[in-house]
């Protein structure tokens, strides 16, 4: 299986964002880190990942993008199997 990572750059964030209609929340103050609560600005995103049909964002807090990492973006091993972090 193989899996693709996407990376935008800084200076593209806000035409993604306009794409999902979420830049005028974003600009709003109306996007929250899903895990500590903070509230994201252009400067502070650190993940912006699908969930379950939606999209889920993290701040640039290396906790914050460490779980992100390992609940909803788990590693998996050569045969395609998630580790178990539990």
């Amino acid at each position: 299986m193989k899996e693709s990572v996407l990376a935008i750059p800084y200076d593209e964030i806000s035409d993604f964002l306009e794409q999902f209609d979420l830049l005028s929340s974003l600009e709003r103050g109306e996007i929250k880190c899903l895990l500590c609560g903070k509230t994201l600005n252009q400067d502070n995103i650190g993940a912006i990942y699908p969930y379950n049909n939606e999209i889920i964002f993290a701040c640039d807090n290396l906790f914050c993008l460490q779980l992100v990492v390992t609940k909803f973006a788990p590693l998996r091993n050569v045969k395609g199997e998630k580790y178990d972090y539990e």
